[in-house]
């Protein structure tokens, strides 16, 4: 009878102990870059069904698309559209919890052209591990053409050609607030 009881108590821990390791194992492993109810930035399928696109979760707007990756730009280092798509998202993220997300500009590093997040409107690119970089650019883009296309996205628009070299900054507001979205509200 007692070997029972202690049995009993033994059973009702063990269970008791895994129920409570799935509820924590659902609470510290997020899905990487999917959507969640905190996430803002995230990466998903775009309007056209198929190009892995960031989106930004507007509150008022809906999921708008902030950058199409079509580019194969970087799959000779393992950085296919795909991945680049979750790694920029995952850093916009970063940057908009942290409330830095505002300002956009472009910058070097490693020798290479890339946008990147400045601290304030016409400041370099943030002083941090990753300098603020959400991406690198082509060699043979112009970053700041780069950075103007992604202000001025439209479906089937090349966006605005930049005719200058000097820097530019863009706030990321304009780009939530006339980009298109994948599920407007009604």
């Amino acid at each position: 009878m007692l070997r029972l009881k202690i049995c009993g108590k033994i059973i009702g821990t063990i269970i008791a102990l895994g129920a409570g390791l799935v509820a924590i194992m659902e609470y510290v492993e997020p899905k990487l870059n999917a959507k969640t109810e905190n996430s803002v930035y995230y990466c998903d399928t775009g309007i056209d069904g198929e190009t892995p696109t960031t989106f930004h979760a507007h509150k008022a707007r809906g999921d708008v698309e902030v950058i199409r990756w079509v580019s194969e730009f970087g799959e000779a280092v393992g950085y296919d559209p795909q991945k680049r798509c979750e790694e920029v998202s995952a850093q916009m993220q970063k940057y908009y919890s942290q409330g830095l997300l505002n300002n956009l500009t472009t910058g070097r590093k490693n020798g290479q052209n890339i946008i990147c997040v400045a601290k304030a409107y016409g400041k370099p690119c943030l002083d941090d591990p990753d300098d603020g970089q959400l991406y690198t650019v082509k060699p043979e883009i112009n970053p700041n053409e780069a950075l103007t296309k992604l202000k001025n996205y439209r479906p089937g628009d090349p966006g605005k050609v930049l005719e200058e070299n000097e820097q530019i900054w863009i706030d990321i507001n304009e780009i939530l607030e006339n980009n298109p979205t994948k599920s407007p509200f009604k």
